[in-house]
C-alpha cells in the first residue's frame, strides 16, 4: 500500500516516492540547495532524478557526484523553457502523460522510481497559466499518490502574488513552514479521494474556493470524499467552498472528520445542501 508524507517541513529531507513537496523560497539559491538534499536521497536510493531549473544554467547544490550520475544516466539537469515551454499555459492531461511515460521509462532502465525537483515559478505567471498550472499539480499529484514517483515544486516569493502562490502550494501534501495554512491532496491508501489538513479560516478561505474550482477534483459516483482527520479548524465560509463546489458539479461532498471539537464544530454548521459529514473513529 502507497504511503505518503502530509506535513511541514523544515528540510526537504527524509521524503520517499509518493511523496509531493511544494516549497516557497525568497531567492533561487535556496530552492537549490533543498532541491539538492530531495535529489541527492533519490540518488542514493536508485531513483532517477531530474532538475528542472527556472533558467537555462541553474543546477541543484550540494548533490556529490551529480556529474557521474548524469554521464550514467541516473540524472538529468534541465529548464523550465525546455521541459514546459515559457509563455503558453501547459496542458495538464497531456504533461501527466509526459510524466508517466518518464516514470516508466525510469523503470525499464532499471531504476527504482523517478524523483524531479522543478522550479516553476514562470509557470504560473499569467492567469491562463495560473489555472492550467493548478489543474496539473491536482492530476500530478493523483499520480504520484498510486506510482513510484516523488516531485518538489519550487515558488519564488518575490514573483508569484501571495494568493496564487498559496493556491498553487496547498495542492501539495508536504509544505516548507508558513507556506500554506491547509493542505488539500490525494489521499494514499484509505479508500478517501482527498485529504484535508491543517486550517481553513478566515485569511484562506477564498484561496480554498479557488483551488477546488481550478484543480476540478473528480467525484466519484456522485460523490467527492475527503479526509477531513487531520484538519484543525473550518469556519462556515470555509464549508461553503465545499458545498458551493458541490453544486457545481451536481456531487456531493462528504467530510470524513475525527471525533474532535473541530468535528463538533462543523456538526454545527452543517447541514448544508451538497455537504455531508461523517465522524470516524482514531
Amino acid at each position: 500500500m502507497p504511503v505518503r508524507l502530509s506535513t511541514v517541513l523544515e528540510r526537504a529531507q527524509g521524503l520517499g516516492l509518493h511523496d509531493h513537496v511544494g516549497w516557497a523560497f525568497d531567492e533561487p539559491g535556496q530552492f537549490r540547495s533543498q532541491a539538492g538534499d530531495f535529489l541527492a536521497e533519490g540518488l542514493r536510493a536508485r531513483q532517477r532524478v531530474m532538475y528542472i531549473g527556472g533558467d537555462e544554467t541553474a543546477a541543484p547544490a550540494g548533490i556529490d557526484g551529480l556529474d557521474a550520475a548524469v554521464a550514467r544516466g541516473q540524472a538529468q539537469v534541465t529548464s523550465v523553457s525546455v521541459m514546459y515551454g515559457r509563455d503558453e499555459p501547459v496542458e495538464p492531461e497531456r504533461q501527466v502523460e509526459v510524466f508517466a511515460a518518464a516514470a516508466e521509462q525510469a523503470l525499464t532502465d532499471g531504476w527504482t522510481g523517478l524523483r524531479v525537483a522543478a522550479d516553476v515559478t514562470s509557470l504560473v505567471a499569467g492567469e491562463r497559466q495560473r489555472e492550467a498550472w493548478i489543474r496539473y499539480e491536482h492530476l500530478a499529484d493523483r499520480f504520484m499518490a498510486g506510482h513510484p514517483v516523488a516531485g518538489m515544486c519550487g515558488f519564488d516569493r518575490a514573483v508569484v502574488p501571495r494568493d496564487t502562490l498559496a493556491e498553487a502550494l496547498c495542492l501539495h501534501p508536504v509544505l516548507n513552514p508558513a507556506a500554506s495554512g491547509f493542505r488539500l491532496h490525494t489521499t494514499a491508501g484509505t479508500g478517501l479521494g482527498l485529504t484535508l489538513a491543517g486550517e481553513v479560516d478566515r485569511g484562506n478561505r477564498q484561496v480554498l474556493a479557488a483551488a477546488l474550482r481550478h484543480a476540478r477534483p473528480a467525484p466519484e459516483a456522485g460523490r467527492l470524499a475527503i479526509d477531513a482527520t487531520a484538519l484543525t479548524f473550518i469556519d462556515h465560509h470555509g464549508l461553503t467552498a465545499f458545498a458551493d463546489y458541490a453544486a457545481a458539479c451536481g456531487a456531493t461532498v462528504v467530510l470524513h472528520t475525527a471525533e474532535s471539537s473541530a468535528a463538533r464544530m462543523i456538526a454545527r454548521l452543517v447541514p448544508m445542501s451538497g455537504l455531508e459529514v461523517r465522524v470516524v473513529s482514531p
